[in-house]
């Protein structure tokens, strides 16, 4: 059977005729007759219903964006013997996908159906505030964490949203965290003037910035991307390089590497997981 889980308030959950092409394209894909349509809205506990499908004879598949997929991925992260999970791009940001895209290992079924079990058997956690998830592609404390609330509070409203002209407002306001300690594999660091921190599974975050170019989602290990003590001005103009991955050649942008990562601010700050965001944050735990 094809177990088909989709959030009936998304964008594209709200389009019945986009979901019913959806479901049609993927009924012909993978050969089944039969189909389960589950809104995770309604659903209190996706683990119990997928836990106990066969892997041999059943597909499941995921239609969302990477809010609807963190979500899932939570609750199924660390099951054994899946049945194979399939994702379909149909959100606002996909950086699941995209960096999927770039994987030669990735099965790609018809186009637009991507093997996903491979990339969630094993993915990191971060640990705050007496919180414990996972995340599929990273998380960042500073300036993008209030950029993303910004947009998510926007969404709630169902007010335009521009991630450009929200950015704009933010760098005009925003005061960089006076000193972020980082502990990574025991090793210490400081930073001061810090605009954001970001640990990254993936290469990708908030709609196509290309944050972590050489990020391994199968490797054992997490980048970590400071940038500090850099004016307004000059973050202005290193912005559209965050798209292309060249970023990462300016002297205010730190790259480090490790498997388990401390966090610690000086102050209270802005902290977003996947795109969700979460406030008044100073320490943080992460490991993979």
């Amino acid at each position: 059977m094809l177990y088909i889980f989709y959030n009936s308030l998304s964008k594209i959950g709200t389009k019945k005729k986009k979901i019913f092409n959806i479901l049609n394209k993927a009924v012909k894909t993978f050969n089944h007759n039969e189909l389960h349509l589950n809104d995770i809205i309604n659903i209190k506990d996706p683990y119990k219903i997928i836990k106990e499908l066969d892997q041999e004879k059943d597909v499941v598949l995921l239609v969302g964006g990477d809010g609807t997929l963190t979500n899932i991925a939570n609750k199924i992260c660390g099951l054994k013997n899946l049945p194979p999970i399939y994702a379909y791009k149909a959100g606002t940001g996909n950086d699941f996908l995209r960096s999927l895209k770039t994987i030669k290992e990735t099965k790609i079924v018809n186009k637009h159906f991507y093997l996903i079990n491979p990339y969630i058997e094993k993915l990191p956690i971060i640990k705050f505030n007496n919180n414990k998830m996972h995340f599929l592609n990273g998380i960042g404390l500073g300036i993008d964490a209030v950029i993303s609330r910004d947009i998510n509070e926007k969404k709630l409203t169902k007010n335009k949203v521009s991630f450009f002209k929200i950015s704009v407002q933010n760098l005009k306001t925003f005061q960089p965290i006076k000193n972020i300690e980082i502990i990574i594999d025991d090793k210490f660091y400081k930073f001061n003037n810090v605009w954001f921190c970001s640990i990254m599974n993936g290469e990708y975050y908030g709609g196509g910035m290309k944050i972590a170019p050489n990020a391994n989602r199968l490797g054992d290990t997490l980048k970590i991307i400071v940038i500090n003590e850099i004016s307004k001005f000059k973050l202005l103009y290193l912005f559209p390089l965050v798209y292309t991955g060249k970023h990462i050649n300016v002297s205010n942008v730190k790259i480090l590497e490790g498997k388990k990562i401390t966090l610690k601010t000086s102050e209270k700050t802005s902290l977003q997981i996947d795109g969700e965001s979460f406030n008044d944050i100073d320490l943080v735990n992460v490991e993979k």
